[in-house]
């Protein structure tokens, strides 16, 4: 395992307001912090293994490929994304999932969502998005997103959830939600 302490901190620069709060009072958002680094890597390590078995990689070889893409990803977001909130999910005071957002008054971007395995398909997503949409809503501002071409479980959700489509890549398509449009 990569060491995380090595890992620059999360910006504290992006606190804006009030931390957005789920209708179900079981989830809650957290501040991410170094303390949760090692679990942030396994949670990242356990959502791209598939990729590792397709490969037929080894363990040993799979786990340091995937904690190389945890540091690059986790480098390249809190330099390119200094103002941004970044929350550990928690359901019942266990930690359950990331969400990383930019909730700029006039542009609100969801940077990156990724649930835990055994709670995926229970609605924490979409709650995650509602709690998102209201925000910008209420700063009357689109909610804009990026999800990659092949994850159409995510692509599905979203345009569930009203976004639409509004540009490509070759590995990943721009969605767009504005207020009113849902």
């Amino acid at each position: 395992m990569l060491a995380t302490a090595t890992l620059p901190a999360f910006p504290t620069c992006g606190i804006r307001g009030s931390v957005p709060v789920f209708d179900d009072p079981r989830l809650a958002l957290i501040p991410a912090d170094t303390s949760h680094l090692p679990w942030l890597q396994a949670l990242f390590r356990q959502s791209r293994w598939w990729e590792i078995e397709r490969a037929g990689w080894d363990n040993a070889m799979g786990t340091a490929f995937l904690d190389q893409q945890f540091t690059l990803q986790h480098l390249h977001y809190v330099r390119h994304y200094p103002s941004a909130q970044y929350w550990v999910i928690t359901r019942d005071g266990a930690p359950c999932g990331r969400l990383y957002a930019d909730l700029d008054p006039v542009r609100h971007l969801l940077i990156d969502i990724l649930l835990d395995q055994q709670v995926r398909g229970n609605g924490i997503g979409t709650l995650a998005l509602t709690v998102l949409k209201a925000s910008a809503g209420s700063h009357g501002c689109p909610l804009d997103l990026h999800v990659q071409i092949d994850n159409p479980r995510a692509r599905h959700l979203y345009e569930r959830e009203g976004f639409a489509v509004d540009g490509a890549t070759a590995t990943h398509l721009s969605m767009r939600w504005s207020p009113g449009v849902s």
